[in-house]
């Protein structure tokens, strides 16, 4: 879905504020697309973003129904047209679009991913006092003094002029870098948006306030910038760390979608996967039966996104079809 409120009423906060953290992932991938040398197409309310031999993102277009299986196809066909690639990754938050896009997307080799799990602070509740390692140095970085980071996942765009709405941060422990976080900044709606990313601490040195005290930096840089809510996707074990900054749950919402490299590698899926898998979806019972009558065997085997037919029904939310798989007898 496009991602901005609807015009037919105010959201709820932390609905809007969803929503914002959507746009600013949206923004965000554009953003470090472009700066790596690749391209962003915008599209149904959307984008896809190309990071040359990394990944393309396809950040939450707004799809009719009647075209999203051509649209993905499209993105499939871009996506094998440059390979190599890591990985192929799908957002969306519309929550009544999910059960109609996502078996076009299985059909194609997606796998089915996980629900983005929200998280959002309002700056005048930033948590400043959290206990740190004796030592830590926490600095704003840029192409250069970003150097000799060894493995640490940071990104040298930011900072160095050619995408003035990422900062990064590291975090150094007797000059040794320990952790890195980001902060995009973006616009929704008339406000200032800060987006948290990439937060890592090495092995050795996690569980002593270090990704606490870089998200503190990056709030308090979001905050100097004219921000007043900074907003994060979490993980499990990230989330802990963002709650000590005074972070609280917006909730889940939306879902994501990954084909990954192995898949994008291997050839396409046949068109008779394609039509079985986009059945099931549409809970086309008399498909289902026609598809198995003529390939019996398909009940037995994985197919390209990593599932069983009947996972696939299970995920769908296809009941019908779920109760068809278990009772047929070829």
């Amino acid at each position: 879905m496009a991602v901005r409120s609807p015009t037919s009423g105010p959201e709820p906060l932390h609905r809007r504020l969803q929503l914002a953290g959507a746009s600013n992932h949206q923004s965000m991938f554009g953003t470090q697309a472009v700066a790596a040398g690749g391209s962003v197409r915008r599209t149904y309310d959307g984008v896809v973003a190309y990071r040359p031999g990394t990944e393309i993102l396809v950040g939450f277009p707004d799809v009719p129904s009647a075209e999203a299986s051509e649209f993905a196809d499209e993105v499939v066909a871009f996506a094998r047209q440059h390979r190599p690639l890591g990985q192929v990754g799908w957002w969306s938050m519309d929550e009544r679009a999910v059960d109609d896009l996502g078996p076009r997307l299985l059909a194609r080799g997606f796998h089915w991913g996980w629900r983005p799990n929200w998280m959002g602070l309002d700056l005048t509740n930033l948590v400043e006092d959290n206990p740190e390692p004796e030592g830590l140095v926490v600095a704003e970085i840029d192409k250069d003094t970003g150097r000799g980071l060894g493995d640490l996942p940071y990104r040298p765009v930011a900072s160095d002029g050619t995408a003035p709405s990422l900062r990064c941060f590291a975090a150094f422990l007797e000059d040794v870098g320990v952790g890195t976080v980001m902060l995009h900044l973006s616009g929704f709606e008339g406000e200032s948006i800060g987006g948290i990313y990439d937060t890592a601490v090495v092995a050795g040195s996690r569980r002593q306030g270090i990704g606490t005290a870089l998200t503190v930096a990056a709030c308090r840089s979001a905050r100097e910038l004219g921000c007043q809510h900074v907003l994060l996707n979490a993980t499990a074990m990230g989330e802990p760390v963002y709650r000590r900054a005074g972070f609280t749950a917006l909730g889940e919402a939306g879902q994501t979608w990954w084909m990954p490299h192995e898949t994008l590698q291997a050839p396409p899926p046949p068109r008779e996967e394609v039509v079985l898998v986009e059945a099931i979806g549409r809970g086309d019972v008399s498909a289902v039966r026609c598809a198995l009558r003529a390939e019996p065997r398909a009940l037995e085997r994985r197919f390209s996104c990593g599932l069983t037919l009947g996972e696939i029904a299970e995920v769908t939310h296809q009941h019908t079809i779920t109760r068809l798989l278990t009772s047929y007898k070829p």
